[in-house]
């Protein structure tokens, strides 16, 4: 049968197994010493994993018979090799009827009632914001004095002293959490609570029930966010505050990220979920559950479509209309919602582990015209031996990504071209907005096409800082100047005022005098070292607050604080890189025999000897010299 390559691959899975080290103590404590069979009987999912294996091939799909789930020979849980395996083998070929998919979810008569609820509360919301605006609009049209008039204090007879803050609540047009996750989640949830030794997917249930699903922040509880993703009360804070309360001290950004998504999980169920669920039991004459028993089960079913998910390409992925409608715009939440829509659980894939460096299976998704289906195929791409793990590639992704999404992360996480994947979104110190989008995203690379563009952004938020320190003061010295020149030559004298090219002289060699041009270029270069200083200055704090990250996580006695460690480090090298940077663009800058502005002027053929210069005089750390050298071309050489 004609076997095509579908036009859009399959995605980089979202996640799978975390390995043992790393994650939760279930898989820690995991036999060590048995292999996949021993750990598959212990676990008791080889009855579970054999009838889905069973149920692929009746759909003319394949799985090796040389691959179980369970622990390799370091007691990692993930696929495993239970005999040697030829390199160009088939490892899977699952067809799309196997997987359990969003739009599948969707579709159904538990995903319509919970779409309708999300368009129930996004039409009250924008309800609210519209009778606001109505509110505000008249406020406006008032007459000054009714505008301006006191308004009387309620009366509260018995106020609270402290008022805990909100968690953030559910809204299908910024939530980070896709409303196909949820509705998938609970439709998982919903077959499991059927009981129907029938159904399916019960060997399935069988092996997720065999895993933690809770190595991921957003899953783990508060008290032990704060104990290992924060610098913890009493330390000094980002901005230099000193912390008296619990909650006080430097939170990390997957901190924040986690404890908002685990907010957003808790109103989402609330909102959405809760009902629907229980009309659909009602439906099914089953019992009610205890909203804790009901919202465990949510949590933990949504803790695996968040790790465990594939993202397919094809098929039933269009966003659900309210969510649509509510983000429209919002490109980073359409792609968000876009990706849930076509997401599915693959099972028995989706048990496999990470690993990209090199990848040691590819994947990508054939359509059988023949059969009429796709299927997800996978092929070795190496020889595995008897318990070696067999592990696919979930893509390039940041270790903070790794660590909020699938609860590890690697300390290797570069490319073959020497640059990262660990990126740093850099959020601009003066700006309370504090926006995604408005961050500068930085990573390490032995090139400066990764490196430059950003610390170029970086710098500007810092130089326009500089200039505006520089003007208060300089215009605090023309005043004074000023009324010494009234006083001496009387209210009549005039100043002729020349229009400043400051900066374009420096930049493209305008300037008609050399006097000028020279208190010009000094005038700018103060303000470009200012800049350069107070952005070291800047990322050296930041390396010094992960470094007491990283202490506290080594510290801790928790299964995951290696994890975080890795975390910590990854993001203190990125912080470190760029601190390098700033700090040997500034010796240059302040040395007049090394600044390219004079060498700009004398014969080009100096320039090479000049770099060789600029190498031994820059931290030697792969890529900065690189950095800091385009920095002096693009911006004083060219």
């Amino acid at each position: 049968a004609p076997v095509r390559p579908h036009a859009s691959a399959m995605r980089p899975k979202r996640k799978a197994t975390p390995c043992a080290s790393m994650c939760s103590s279930a898989f820690v404590n995991a036999h060590q010493d048995g292999g996949a069979g021993a750990a598959m009987v212990r676990n008791g999912t080889s009855d579970a994993w054999t009838k889905l294996a069973a149920r692929v091939r009746g759909h003319g799909g394949v799985v090796h018979k040389g691959v179980h789930v369970g622990n390799d020979v370091d007691g990692v849980r993930g696929l495993v090799a239970v005999c040697d395996i030829a390199k160009g083998t088939t490892l899977f070929r699952i067809p799309r009827a196997c997987a359990i998919t969003a739009a599948e979810a969707l579709s159904s008569k538990l995903g319509t009632d919970i779409l309708a609820q999300a368009n129930l509360i996004e039409a009250q919301r924008n309800s609210k914001a519209a009778a606001q605006e109505n509110a505000t609009r008249e406020t406006t049209r008032a007459a000054p004095e009714q505008r301006n008039k006191e308004q009387p204090i309620p009366y509260n007879p018995s106020p609270l002293p402290y008022s805990p803050p909100l968690p953030v609540p559910y809204d299908p047009s910024s939530s980070q959490l896709p409303l196909g996750d949820i509705v998938l989640a609970a439709f998982l949830a919903d077959d499991f609570d059927s009981d129907d030794a029938n159904s399916p997917w019960s060997p399935y249930h069988a092996i997720l029930e065999a895993e933690s699903l809770d190595d991921a922040p957003a899953f783990w509880s508060h008290s032990e966010r704060m104990a290992l993703l924060t610098t913890g009360c009493g330390l000094i804070n980002y901005y230099g505050e000193t912390g008296e309360d619990r909650e006080s001290g430097y939170k990390s950004h997957a901190f924040k990220h986690s404890k908002t998504l685990a907010e957003e999980i808790e109103s989402a169920f609330e909102l959405v979920v809760r009902a629907p669920l229980a009309r659909a039991r009602r439906r099914a004459q089953r019992l009610p559950l205890p909203d804790t028993v009901a919202i465990h089960r949510f949590k933990r079913f949504l803790a695996a479509v968040h790790s465990r998910s594939f993202h397919l390409e094809g098929g039933d992925t269009k966003v659900p209309y309210p969510v649509e409608r509510a983000c429209e715009g919002d490109k980073r939440k359409q792609a968000l919602e876009r990706e849930a829509a076509g997401g599915a659980m693959v099972p028995l894939l989706d048990c496999a582990n990470h690993f990209r460096k090199p990848r040691e299976s590819s994947w990508e998704v054939t359509r059988d015209d023949a059969a009429g289906t796709e299927f997800i195929v996978v092929t070795a791409l190496k020889v595995f031996k008897k318990h070696e793990p067999v592990r696919i590639a979930y893509g390039a992704r940041s270790n903070e990504e790794l660590l909020t999404k699938y609860g590890f992360c690697v300390e290797d996480n570069s490319e073959p071209d020497g640059s990262s994947n660990d990126v740093v979104y850099f959020r601009d110190p003066w700006d309370l907005s504090n926006r995604q989008e408005d961050a500068i995203p930085l990573r390490i690379a032995t090139k400066p096409a990764y490196t430059y563009a950003p610390f170029a952004k970086v710098l500007d938020l810092f130089r326009a800082r500089a200039r505006k320190g520089k003007e208060t003061e300089t215009e605090t010295e023309k005043t004074a100047v000023d009324e010494t020149k009234e006083d001496f030559l009387g209210n009549d004298f005039e100043d002729d005022d020349d229009d400043d090219d400051a900066c374009a002289a420096l930049m493209y060699g305008s300037g008609d005098d050399e006097d000028d041009d020279a208190v010009v270029n000094a005038h700018e270069l103060e303000i470009e070292i200012a800049a350069l200083s107070r952005m070291q200055a800047y990322f050296n704090t930041l390396v010094e607050l992960f470094g007491k990250l990283v202490k506290r996580a080594e510290s801790s006695s928790s299964p995951r604080a290696g994890t975080c460690v890795t975390y910590f480090k990854s993001q203190m090298r990125t912080y470190e890189f760029y601190a390098s940077a700033a700090l040997g663009a500034g010796y240059i800058m302040k040395h007049e025999d090394l600044h390219p502005v004079f060498l700009r002027k004398q014969d080009a053929a100096r320039m090479p000897a000049w770099e060789a210069q600029l190498k031994k005089l820059i931290v030697p750390t792969d890529g900065v010299a690189e950095l800091v050298s385009a920095y002096l071309r693009v911006r004083w050489t060219t």
